[in-house]
């Protein structure tokens, strides 16, 4: 019966499908809401529409977004300290690509994921974007030549070189930029921020979010390359 009434009441956050960033983002925050005694349950959706069901509160929050996430959906609420980072990377078959920040892609066609907030704003003054489903199949098309850069996290990146066998594919350095990022509840949760918070912050100030991370990223990096 308990279990019966926990899942009842587990919160439902949106989650973006077919990302590795998502899936190493989970298993972390699966600690921070079992340490805060709050029961949650992920929906997976493509990321625009993530956005839209969380921030509207048909979903009660998002798993992980940027910063200025809160300031573009102000009915989504940001828990105040992140848990989580990502590094910002193009790749490529070429390596003769100099990276110096965003704008040093101008000259290329350019490749991003649909819904995606950091790669949206940052490729904002590109000359050739194409913007598509999934990872899958912008690095296929990477891989094909049909783009010159894709853009994604370092970490979803090489899981997704490594799942698919891209040999060629490289990473450009540096990287673009580092990202932090944030769990968000819609304001109907806005109670719970804090419970979450203080875990957040305990977890981040003993270490542990950074062994969590480092330990994920590493056995989701070997599990993609054994698939």
């Amino acid at each position: 019966m308990l279990l019966q009434i926990a899942a009842v009441n587990a919160l439902m956050i949106a989650q973006i499908e077919k990302s590795s960033n998502q899936i190493l983002a989970a298993e972390i925050l699966e600690e921070i809401y079992r340490r805060a005694n709050i029961a949650f349950e992920t929906v997976s959706l493509p990321g625009a529409r993530a956005i839209l069901a969380s921030s509207t509160g048909q979903l009660d929050g998002e798993q992980m977004r940027i910063y200025q996430v809160g300031e573009l959906y102000p009915d989504l609420i940001r828990v105040p300290t992140p848990y989580i980072y990502f590094e910002a990377t193009a790749f490529s078959v070429r390596n003769d690509i100099n990276i110096k920040g965003w704008s040093s892609l101008s000259p290329y066609h350019v490749a991003r994921v649909r819904g995606i907030k950091f790669a949206a704003l940052g490729l904002e003054g590109a000359n050739k974007v194409t913007v598509l489903n999934n990872n899958e199949i912008m690095f296929n098309m990477l891989k094909h030549n049909r783009v010159d850069v894709a853009v994604s996290t370092k970490f979803s990146g090489l899981y997704q070189i490594n799942q698919g066998g891209l040999d060629g594919v490289y990473v450009l350095t540096p990287p673009l930029e580092r990202h932090y990022l944030y769990h968000y509840l819609h304001k109907k949760n806005r109670h719970l921020i804090p419970i979450l918070d203080d875990v957040i912050k305990a977890m981040r100030q003993s270490g542990e979010l950074e062994a969590l991370r480092n330990r994920y990223y590493l056995a989701l990096l070997k599990q993609a390359k054994d698939a």
